[in-house]
């Protein structure tokens, strides 16, 4: 099930990217075969009805993270939630580690990674403009990796233990199991209610967007479905009455900030039941961030 979540997960990786690509080159083809035919008149800005219609959108996105501490608990026994107790590897390890020895994980508790910025973003939106009031639905694919820190030998920033105790125990008595943090992922679509001010005389347009939709997250090993806010604030220069140029300042809210099912590995048998858990982290994975972009007006 975690293989097919994750082939699922890529190839809609894949069609966002396409997406907002075909965006981009769509706007950009079009914007030079306008300019090309393009009437020496000047352009009547304060009229609306020049802007009204059906447009495209292709946008480059700079994100930052916004991220929480990570919580981790799991369903005990007697039925009740406990929290597992996170510990790192160690950063002088120069080896690909051997799990089953507790001596390679920190004795200090607490896993607080740092997430690398995403300079690779994409979006595109398809909407419908009426001059100042346009709607749209906005396709994006987000992406914070791990940062390695101190750590020299490999993918070792990206491990830690999960231990049912306080302390971790050797394997006659194995209280722990391990994860790997590949990053956070999430594609997302947005569907986004705007107002662009339209100022007499003037070419530029300054705008806000509100928005909710759905992200398709990956984080932990786990795909996971929630449902996502979007503000967005910016100012737009109109090339031409169909053509903008823009630059926006958005935020991103995740409602839910749970994640479930987890890839869990288990380096030593667990003595205590349950021998076999089903963590649920609680993280809280919002994100702001920058673009620029063009839209094409039909």
């Amino acid at each position: 099930m975690i293989l097919i979540s994750m082939k699922l997960l890529y190839y809609l990786d894949n069609i966002m990217i396409r997406f907002s690509a075909a965006g981009i080159i769509f706007s950009l083809i079009t914007l030079f075969a306008c300019n090309g035919s393009a009437s020496p008149m000047p352009i009547d800005f304060s009229n609306e009805s020049e802007m009204s219609g059906f447009y495209a959108s292709g946008h480059y996105n700079i994100d930052f993270p916004k991220f929480s501490t990570i919580s981790i608990k799991y369903s005990a026994s007697d039925n009740t939630e406990k929290e597992l107790t996170l510990f790192t590897l160690k950063e002088d390890i120069n080896e690909a580690p051997d799990f089953t020895k507790k001596d390679k994980f920190n004795t200090t508790k607490g896993y607080n990674p740092v997430y690398n910025r995403n300079y690779t973003g994409f979006s595109g939106a398809i909407g419908y403009s009426g001059g100042g009031l346009r709607v749209e639905l906005e396709g994006a694919f987000t992406k914070f990796d791990v940062d390695k820190q101190k750590y020299t030998y490999q993918d070792n920033h990206r491990y830690f233990a999960l231990c049912k105790g306080d302390t971790m125990e050797n394997s006659t008595n194995g209280n722990y199991v391990v994860i790997k943090n590949e990053g956070f992922r999430v594609i997302s679509l947005i569907f986004n209610a705007c107002y662009d001010m339209i100022i007499s005389n003037s070419s530029l347009v300054p705008s806000a967007c509100i928005g909710v939709g759905q992200g398709i997250s990956n984080f932990l090993g786990g795909t996971n479905i929630h449902t996502l806010f979007k503000a967005k604030l910016g100012l737009g220069f109109l090339m031409s009455a169909k053509t903008i140029v823009f630059a926006n300042g958005y935020y991103v809210k995740m409602k839910d900030n749970s994640f479930t099912k987890l890839s869990v590995q288990y380096p030593i048998e667990l003595k205590d039941a349950p021998k076999h858990i089903e963590p649920t982290a609680y993280f809280k994975a919002d994100n702001y961030g920058a673009e620029i972009g063009l839209r094409f007006i039909l």
